[in-house]
């Protein structure tokens, strides 16, 4: 094969797999494997390729199409015009931290010593050390194998700097005039959602920032300040949109001078400040900032919250008096306001105490001279501020309007949709998923009513689910639920792709919907099952039918005809009041559109891809690598999510309000 066929090929495949850039990657691994420069490739263009080149060439192809990094294949990357060794134990270095390491530069100065954290290759130490030669440059990175790539590029450029392995800053000694990081700050959620190039090669723990992306900005920002001289700096790199989020971490902090530095794209990419410069706030700032801080709470929220604080100690007070504890459904009253109000007051308590921590610090500033105890009250004010800003977020998310059905019990009907015999198989193991999570939080399970088809699956299910909080938590996850595998008699290995829908009905009482018993027929009929006394003996099962509305139930889980009248009963009420709600719901269609989808089934909620060990939640765009665990009812890490995004969304709308 000649160069410029060897360069066609190439190019082809890779377009034909949808890489970006297949010309420029050919011609790259043309030139990588044939140890030849572009120049050459046109003079030389008609020359046959020795067989064993052509042989890597054409591997190397393969391997860019299906989508690992031309870095790691060519084992090198470019940067602060250096050349670096690359592999799969350290991020390939990019044009967005050449940023950050120009920053770094123009602060440091002869005799400085510098420390880089989560330093992977080492490009950026090694790139300030190689510029700014007269410095105590020293690097840490927890993983042993980015280290022994970083040591190798430092053997390769001849720097002197030390590189520790440390998690952070556990093995780190002495003090630093700078300290910069660029650490970890994809959300855990959206990790899912990159580029296959970054998803499926670079290393997970070089990605990993937390639940928010944020997680090592505030360890990193805390702890440096023990590492940093007087007046020292502090370097970030960060995620195009954390500005404000690492901007406010470092003032809570106490860094100041604080910049943010934009990339060539216009990206605030670089966040910095210093550290220990002689505490500016003085009491008349402080008191500037508390207004605003009191104007963001809110006059009326303040107000609501006194209020709320007064009658929660009315109402300790009667539980007191002999008189309530005589009358029972006064007694029940109040103890259920009680237990309503004892978060909301105990956090504003503790709101009021920071507020008072904020003020004493600020005291102690202004009359201490001694440079450990003004550190140490610093650090208190820091402590009390940041807390403070997070109470007011708690505040706010316990007065937001609770959902009446929150409390009850509820009512899952699970039915197989598209996909035959393979849907029915997953709406069985549905089943099992959330009476496991029924389980886990001590809730009692109780079965309804089931259709099996023959190998173990489940055309529809319902059955009831009663604990505290039970709707609260399950009413998110109502609509359609899709799952990708290869199913067992597939002999193809092809993944076909099916789906069940689940409905999620709050327990209604007979105070909730009356029910005209006229408009209802119900007809007995023999009970089928596996086995078991009564079963195919007696007409112990009904199904009832709701003339007006066309609704059938049936119920055969009780060997008494009676109790499965009950549970035919409940299951209407609680139809009837989900057609009420939807009424409701699309009355109020834009609420409805900015809720985290709850109660639409015709919603696509939720992708379980087997092949690739992962659930995605597509209202909140979450995917978890835990599809085992989520399978055997391991729900809390999605359902929490959920919440917090629907939490988000009402507070969203109520500060658009201006409440």
């Amino acid at each position: 094969m000649q160069y410029k066929e060897a360069y066609a090929y190439g190019k082809r495949i890779l377009e034909e797999n949808n890489i970006a850039y297949a010309q420029w990657d050919a011609r790259r691994l043309l030139e990588h494997i044939c140890h030849i420069n572009r120049g050459q490739f046109v003079v030389w263009g008609e020359k046959k390729m020795e067989e064993e080149e052509e042989e890597k060439y054409k591997k190397a192809i393969q391997e860019r199409a299906a989508h690992r990094p031309l870095q790691y294949i060519v084992g090198s990357q470019e940067f602060m015009g250096l050349p670096f060794l690359v592999n799969e134990h350290v991020l390939i270095p990019r044009q967005d931290t050449e940023c950050l390491v120009e920053e770094v530069l123009k602060k440091v100065q002869d005799e400085m010593a510098v420390l880089d954290l989560c330093t992977g290759s080492g490009c950026i130490i090694l790139s300030i050390a190689h510029y700014k030669k007269n410095i105590m440059a020293k690097a840490s990175d927890v993983s042993p194998d980015a280290l022994a790539v970083a040591r190798e590029n430092k053997k390769r450029l001849g720097l002197d700097v030390q590189f520790v392995e440390s998690d952070l800053f556990q093995k780190i000694e002495g003090k630093y005039d700078v300290i910069v990081s660029n650490p970890p700050y994809i959300k855990k959620g959206e990790i899912g959602e990159l580029m296959e190039e970054v998803r499926d090669y670079e290393p997970f723990c070089a990605l990993d920032g937390g639940e928010d992306g944020l997680f090592f900005y505030r360890v990193i920002g805390k702890e440096a300040r023990k590492y940093l001289k007087k007046g020292g700096w502090m370097f970030f790199e960060i995620g195009y949109d954390q500005r404000e989020e690492v901007i406010s971490i470092m003032e809570q902090y106490g860094y100041e001078d604080i910049s943010s530095v934009k990339d060539l794209g216009g990206h605030n990419r670089i966040v910095y400040g210093k550290y220990g410069i002689v505490c500016a706030c003085t009491r008349a700032q402080e008191e500037k900032k508390d207004k605003v801080r009191s104007a963001e709470m809110g006059k009326e929220m303040l107000d609501r919250l006194e209020d709320l604080l007064i009658r929660y100690e009315e109402i300790m007070g009667e539980l007191n008096e002999p008189a309530v504890a005589n009358d029972q459904e006064r007694f029940r009253m109040l103890m259920k306001e009680q237990s309503d109000l004892s978060p909301i007051v105990e956090k504003y308590k503790e709101y009021k105490k920071c507020r008072q921590d904020i003020e004493d610090s600020l005291a102690l500033l202004e009359e201490e001279n001694d440079e450990e105890m003004r550190e140490l009250a610093k650090e208190e004010w820091n402590d009390a501020k940041k807390r403070l800003s997070e109470l007011e977020h708690e505040i706010k998310i316990l007065l937001l309007p609770k959902d009446p059905n929150d409390e009850k019990n509820v009512i899952v009907e699970i039915r197989a949709g598209a996909g035959g015999d393979e849907a029915a198989l997953f709406a069985a193991e549905m089943y099992r998923v959330y009476v496991r999570f029924g389980e886990r939080n001590r809730w009692k399970v109780e079965t309804m009513s089931m259709d099996e088809i023959g190998i173990g699956g489940m055309k529809s299910v319902s059955f009831m689910i009663s604990g505290q909080g039970a709707y609260s938590k399950l009413k998110y996850e109502s609509g359609v639920h899709r799952v990708q595998r290869v199913p067992e008699t597939e002999s193809g290995g092809r993944i076909h792709t099916s789906t069940i829908t689940v409905a999620i009905m709050p327990e209604v009482e007979d105070v909730d919907i009356e029910i005209d018993m006229n408009d209802c027929k119900f007809d007995v009929f023999r009970a089928s099952g596996n086995g078991g006394q009564c079963v195919n003996t007696t007409d112990s099962a009904v199904r009832l039918t709701h003339i007006p509305t066309g609704i059938v139930i049936s119920c055969q889980d009780e060997k008494s005809q009676l109790k499965n009248k009950d549970k035919a009963l409940k299951v209407l009420r609680a139809k009837l009041y989900e057609l009420e709600q939807e009424k409701q719901h699309d009355a109020e269609a834009q609420l409805r559109r900015s809720q985290v989808g709850t109660g639409d089934r015709s919603e696509k909620i939720r992708t379980y891809n087997f092949p690739q060990g992962r659930v995605t939640d597509h209202r909140i765009k979450l995917t978890l690598h835990k599809l085992d665990a989520v399978m055997d009812g391991e729900l809390f890490e999605m359902i929490d999510s959920l919440i917090a995004a629907d939490q988000a969304r009402k507070l969203s709308r109520l500060e658009e309000k201006g409440l």
